[in-house]
């Protein structure tokens, strides 16, 4: 079964009514559109900087608590070493988890941080191709 095809033959279009001044109209549109939208890339980049700046501190702030009470659990192993009846193996498991939690906290920043940079990459991927869209509306 095979269907018609209707064809609507249309009047030319006549490009005389189209003057120099609706071309440069749509011509500076364009150009503002592009300024608009690089200037949005330019704030979400600007964001993921934040973000990795803060994200970064956060992370010194809780690895470096973690290191303290890791400090502070030596010097309390080392007291516990000395002494008769002491609780080392206590001493020694909080320290163990103190050690893992550290870990946790540089693979949760890392993976963080690389998902911040993928997005920072695409949104520069984004910023060059406006560059070379405008570049490419210039030697037009």
């Amino acid at each position: 079964m095979s269907a018609s095809l209707d064809y609507i033959i249309q009047d030319s279009v006549d490009y005389d009514l189209y003057t120099q001044s609706s071309w440069d109209d749509v011509d500076g549109f364009l150009e503002q559109s592009i300024l608009n939208e690089h200037e949005r890339l330019e704030q979400q980049l600007e964001q993921i900087y934040r973000q990795l700046d803060e994200r970064k501190e956060i992370h010194e702030n809780k690895i470096q608590s973690i290191e303290s009470e890791i400090l502070r659990q030596k010097d309390r192993l080392e007291s516990a070493e000395r002494s008769p009846g002491n609780d080392d193996v206590q001493i020694r498991h909080r320290l163990k988890d103190l050690y893992q939690e550290k870990w946790d906290a540089e693979q949760s920043l890392w993976n963080d941080k690389q998902e911040l940079l993928a997005e920072k990459r695409s949104l520069e991927r984004e910023i060059q191709e406006l560059s070379e869209s405008k570049e490419l509306k210039e030697l037009l």
